[in-house]
């Protein structure tokens, strides 16, 4: 965890972090940072199926 605090910024540091298998992706094998970066700040999720395989986590509720 330190080596995220060293050389960045708060602002740029998340309060949680949580571990997963993989990368959330399209159907198309793309990473869909938006729909996670969605479903950790509580935002409205556009591409639930996305996240299909993080239904489960409730601290990635949404």
């Amino acid at each position: 965890m330190r080596k995220i605090f060293a050389g960045t910024s708060p602002r740029h540091v998340p309060e949680e972090i949580v571990e997963v298998a993989d990368s959330a992706r399209t159907k198309s094998s793309k990473i869909t940072e938006l729909a996670v970066r969605d479903a950790v700040h509580g935002r409205e999720v556009k591409n639930t199926e996305a996240l299909v395989h993080f239904r489960d986590r409730a601290e990635l509720a949404f």
